[in-house]
C-alpha cells in the first residue's frame, strides 16, 4: 500500500469510527426528556450521523436532521419539542394527530415550548402561563 492509499484508508477508518460513535449525551438526554410529554409508553428512537457531519434522530418513522451545530441545554429541549409538534402531531388524521398535543389544559391548542430563565418550559400561547417544565407536563 502506497502513502496515498494509506492516507485514504486512515481517513476512512476515522470517518467510520466517528459515524458509529454514540450521539452527544446532551442530545440523548433532551430527547428522552421531551418524549415523556408526548408518549406515555416506550417509543423507538435511534440516532445516526450524515456524511456532512449532521446528526440524525429518528422517532418511530419521522426523521429529524440536525446540522453540525446542535443547540445546548434548554434550547436543545425546545428544539426537540418544536420538531415533534411540527412533524409528529400536525393536526392531521387520527389521534394523537387529530388534537393538540401535548394538551394545553382547558384550551384547544397545544402549549408552546420556550426557554424562560434558562429552563425549557411549556407555555400557554393564549395567556402566557407557564404550565410545566418540559418533561414534567402532567398527562391525563
Amino acid at each position: 500500500m502506497n502513502d496515498e492509499d494509506r492516507g485514504r484508508w486512515n481517513e476512512l477508518k476515522a470517518f467510520l469510527a466517528w459515524a458509529e460513535a454514540p450521539p452527544p449525551e446532551s442530545l440523548r438526554a433532551a430527547v428522552e426528556l421531551v418524549i415523556r410529554d408526548f408518549w406515555p409508553n416506550e417509543v423507538s428512537v435511534s440516532y445516526g450521523r450524515r456524511r456532512d457531519g449532521g446528526l440524525v434522530v429518528k422517532f418511530d418513522g419521522s426523521t429529524w436532521f440536525l446540522g453540525d451545530v446542535v443547540p445546548r441545554g434548554a434550547e436543545l429541549s425546545v428544539a426537540v419539542a418544536h420538531f415533534l409538534q411540527d412533524q409528529e402531531f400536525d393536526g392531521q388524521g387520527s389521534e394523537p394527530w387529530g388534537k393538540a398535543w401535548p394538551e394545553c389544559p382547558g384550551h384547544p391548542h397545544p402549549p408552546d415550548p420556550r426557554v424562560i430563565d434558562d429552563e425549557a418550559v411549556w407555555v400557554c400561547p393564549r395567556d402566557g402561563r407557564v404550565l410545566a417544565a418540559i418533561g414534567h407536563l402532567t398527562r391525563k
